[in-house]
């Protein structure tokens, strides 16, 4: 048998090729499409009704209410209960972030009375952190297709880890309609006032140890971002009250040794005064255990006192009896 006669049978190299990647597509593209499919079922489905962002977004958009709250996780879990207010405060915002949300949602309705929160975190954290959220509050559309969004797209492979590791995913957080944080696991509100006092120490250090403002708070762009914010408010009309809100007694000592805390609310008290605004530090007011969720969170209980404390002093308002705030400690 010749050479020849070998090779004859046999498939011309780009025929060869051709083969394999026909049915390199005809496995890739399904599995591809299925993927894609069931990503967005998951999405929609379970995904989005446990994602506390998502539910705080949908408070945004559905208020009419002309009184708000600004700031992180700190005023979120602090502030509740006044049917007046809506509370559009959310984890991890910096002043970058409260300045869009505060000019998207004044954009078309004027601004009765702010509260805006003043505590040391907000210069902790990176600036330029504004990724989806120019396109969430100001120019906001939801796509058809979930699956597209940005925030979803870049957590996808994150969602299934937790899925297949936890079988389910675990909520971080519920919002009320008045945009309150709350925590879905009621163990958390019990865990500051188990602690015992060497270990309340341990905590205090190491809370210390995950930021403290730098010397140049007070000129870096952090401040520049939240000046901005006042000077926003002010044009608007806004009736606004800076706000520093408690730390545990606990943490309170470490702070003391570091004079930049000090400083802190010396800046947030200028700051206040050069805008014609009212500034109030309730940096100690809260001192009962169970109304400390952690070192710088409150749980409901405190969140009434501390509320009550605000519109008191800020607004000359009475405190009220609300039902969303009472049911928030039985959930």
């Amino acid at each position: 048998m010749t050479a020849n006669s070998c090779t004859s049978n046999s498939k011309p190299r780009p025929a060869l090729f051709r083969s394999w990647v026909t049915r390199f597509f005809a496995v890739i593209i399904p599995v591809s499409v299925t993927f894609f499919v069931l990503t967005e079922l998951f999405i929609r489905y379970e995904v989005e009704p446990k994602d506390h962002f998502e539910q705080s977004i949908r408070v945004f958009y559905g208020s009419d209410k002309e009184n708000v709250i600004l700031g992180d996780s700190i005023p979120a879990r602090g502030f509740t209960g006044r049917p007046e207010f809506v509370n559009l405060a959310f984890s991890g915002e910096n002043a970058r972030r409260m300045n869009i949300k505060a000019r998207a949602y004044f954009q078309e309705r004027k601004p009765g009375m702010v509260v805006v929160s003043a505590n040391y975190n907000l210069f902790n954290r990176k600036a330029e952190s504004t990724r989806g959220y120019e396109h969430i509050y100001q120019h906001y559309s939801p796509k058809a297709l979930r699956v597209m969004e940005p925030r979803h797209r870049e957590r996808v492979l994150r969602y299934w880890e937790a899925i297949l590791k936890n079988g389910e995913l675990r909520p971080r957080g519920r919002v009320l309609p008045d945009g309150t944080l709350l925590s879905t696991n009621a163990e958390e509100y019990l865990i500051y006032a188990r602690q015992g006092p060497d270990e309340l120490v341990t905590r205090a250090t190491w809370m210390l140890g995950r930021g403290v403002p730098g010397p140049d708070f007070d000129t870096s762009v952090h401040a520049e971002l939240y000046e901005d914010l006042m000077r926003f408010l002010k044009e608007k009309g806004a009736d606004v009250c800076v706000v520093t809100f408690p730390v545990a007694p606990n943490f309170r000592p470490e702070m003391m040794k570091r004079p930049v805390f000090a400083r802190v609310h010396e800046y947030f008290a200028r700051v206040a005064a050069r805008h014609g605004f009212k500034y109030r530090n309730y940096w100690d007011a809260i001192d009962t255990p169970s109304d400390l969720m952690d070192e710088v969170h409150l749980t409901p209980s405190g969140a009434r006192k501390l509320t009550d404390m605000i519109v008191r002093d800020c607004f000359g308002l009475e405190p009220v009896t609300s039902p969303t705030a009472a049911r928030s400690d039985s959930r």
